[in-house]
């Protein structure tokens, strides 16, 4: 019994260094690609000149600030169409301007002549105002 305790110990002293080492090279490993993203980091740096999360975080505004602009933009082809959005019914312009519009003396002007009879007094204008105006020029 004891020599089989003595076996277990001694294989498990051996998977031990066994993961010691292991976790040695990973170590590396890890170490030998932080220190490339570093200086990955570092030339793009000074290609872009500026910090990459700087720039990374301008890409995501501007991500952000395009999909805002589509989402803008569906609504408003919504709105165009009348579609119901969020529960809510759009109309359309069309729909809210009557197909007849009652008659306006706009639409059916009368002759110059045919008002010229409502001012049948003379009206004074007072050139006063004009010529201290002029005086002042």
């Amino acid at each position: 019994m004891k020599r089989k305790l003595e076996e277990e110990k001694a294989r498990r002293d051996e998977q031990n260094g066994y993961f010691k080492l292991k976790n040695k090279e990973l170590e590396v490993t890890n170490a030998k690609k932080e220190h490339e993203m570093y200086m990955m980091n570092k030339v793009l740096e000074s290609l872009i000149g500026k910090l990459v999360e700087q720039r990374f975080e301008e890409i995501q505004l501007e991500e952000v600030r395009a999909r805002r602009k589509a989402e803008i933009e569906a609504e408003m082809k919504n709105k165009d169409k009348g579609v119901q959005v969020e529960g809510v019914f759009e109309v359309t312009e069309r729909a809210i301007v009557p197909s007849i519009v009652p008659e306006s003396p706009i639409q059916n002007p009368c002759p110059v002549s045919a008002v010229f009879g409502v001012f049948e007094n003379d009206v004074e204008i007072d050139d006063d105002d004009e010529e201290e105006d002029d005086d002042e020029s």
